[in-house]
């Protein structure tokens, strides 16, 4: 199984000037990525419009596999090439 796209940083920021980004990697300070960032963000449209039993653990497993399918979506079709 290929590891899916995660949509690179979310939040890049140009540090070269500071430190290399070699450190920065090998001190695992590379951020969150797109994908994490915006499985978060669909969670937290979900849980804010429902009322759920989060104590049930299968309740919170779907949230968070939708949470991550509209992640992926959404970063498949940020992919696609605009056609004027």
């Amino acid at each position: 199984m290929s590891k899916p796209n995660d949509g690179g940083p979310a939040f890049p920021v140009n540090v070269s000037a500071l430190v290399s980004k070699s450190y920065l990697e090998s001190a695992g300070l590379t951020g969150m990525s797109l994908r994490a960032w915006l499985a978060g963000m669909a969670l937290n449209g979900q849980l804010s419009v429902n009322d759920h039993n989060l104590s049930d653990k299968d309740v919170s497993k779907m949230f968070a596999q939708q949470s991550v399918c509209m992640a992926d979506a959404l970063i498949a079709e940020l992919e696609k090439e605009v056609k004027p």
